[in-house]
This record gives C-alpha cells, structure tokens and sequence, in this order.
C-alpha cells in the first residue's frame, strides 16, 4: 500500500525534532553507536541511503531516550514543543505501533511480495511498486511495519540477510520464541551489525560473522540477554 504523503511527513516531522536541538547530542551518540564497528558511512557508496535509512527507524523506533526510557516514537505526545495539528494527531497515533520483525518471502507476483512474519507465523502482503524486484523468494529480511486496514505499510530501513545466515537466524527465532523474557529488539540489532561485518569483509565466511562468538559482536553486546 502507498500511504498518503501526510503520513511519512509526520513521520519525517517527529524525526527532525528528535535530532535536534535538546536531543542532537543524543542523536550524534546513537549514530556512532549504531555504525559502530561497521565501517564508516560513506555517502559515495550506493546503499548509503538504505543505510540511512535503518539508522533513523532504529533511533526513532527503538533505541530508548535517555530521558524517557521510551522510544521517540511514544514521545510524541510528551514534549510542549512538538505541537501537531488534529490530522497529523492520528498520524502519529499510528507510529506508535509500529512493529519489528524478520520476514520470510514466500512469493512476489507483479509489485506485491508475500512474506511470513518468522516470529508470529501471520502471512503479509506488501506492495512494494517496482521495488518488488529487489526481493527473491526465501530471502529473509527485518524490517518494521505498520499493520493498516488498507494495506500494511513496510518501512524503508529492511535489511536483507544472506541466504547462508537462515539457519542461525531461524535457530535465534526458535529461542526466543521459548524464553519470552528475551528482548527481540536486541537480536535484531545484533543481526543488522553481522550484515554489516559480512559486507565489510567480503571474504570471510558467513558462519563466521552470524554467530555470538564473533569478536565484535559478542565485545559490543557481552552481558546482555541474547
């Protein structure tokens, strides 16, 4: 579904405002943290958008204000300064369930990709446009969505996994799905930076990079609940 541009200029609304002014230094960590160890942005190279892109959801969505201990996404209602009118009010209602997940292609046919939601099991359709092309079936990916009456909405940070890292994402998937206590949002951040690893050492094998044993991985995340 392509939803109304009022909708992504909420959202691009409540971004700016938690990247500036009292939050900028806070903005400024978050992005060192969340490139940390994967080589630096490069806005030469080609997925320099895509990567933009699974930082500002990451941040917005999911990384807890330190103010807070919440996600700018259910801040925006709590900040004097972030006035909205009463159409962009249900607008940024509906960021606020905003969900995370790994997906699974089961199909693309024409603009729509068919996809299993790998923690739920609930199948979902995206229309994707011609962007459709860049999905292949049993390719798995994270990304966030917005479940609509109209069509579900995928956000534009997915991150596609390679083919050789399905058994040990799924294997994660069994895991956490047995022990709720679990932060998901910790795996998936886990996963994001071992897709970066494997693009920045291109000749290293993909077990070697998706595994906790993976020196970077397991030296930035020791001591959390993985």
């Amino acid at each position: 579904m392509i939803v109304s541009d009022a909708f992504f200029l909420v959202l691009n609304k409540g971004v700016e405002f938690f990247s500036k002014g009292d939050f900028f230094q806070e903005f400024t960590k978050a992005r060192s943290d969340f490139f940390e160890n994967s080589g630096v942005l490069d806005e030469a190279v080609p997925n320099y958008k895509l990567r933009s892109s699974q930082f500002l959801d990451w941040y917005f969505f999911s990384r807890y204000l330190e103010a807070f201990r919440l996600p700018p996404s259910n801040c925006l209602f709590m900040l004097p300064d972030l006035r909205w009118t009463t159409e962009e009010e249900g607008f940024a209602l509906q960021l606020k369930k905003v969900e995370h997940t790994f997906f699974e292609v089961t199909k693309i046919k024409a603009n729509l990709i068919i996809v299993k939601d790998l923690f739920s099991q609930n199948n979902r359709t995206f229309d994707m446009g011609s962007g459709a092309t860049l999905f292949q079936k049993g390719q798995i990916f994270d990304g966030r969505f917005l479940e609509h009456s109209q069509g579900d909405v995928l956000f534009k940070g997915i991150c596609f996994h390679p083919q050789e890292a399905n058994q040990f994402i799924k294997s994660e998937i069994k895991r956490y799905l047995k022990n709720r206590d679990l932060e998901r949002e910790k795996l998936l951040l886990a996963t994001l930076k071992m897709r970066y690893l494997a693009e920045r050492y291109p000749n290293a094998k993909i077990d070697q990079i998706y595994n906790w044993k993976n020196r970077w991985i397991e030296n930035e995340f020791r001591g959390q609940s993985l």
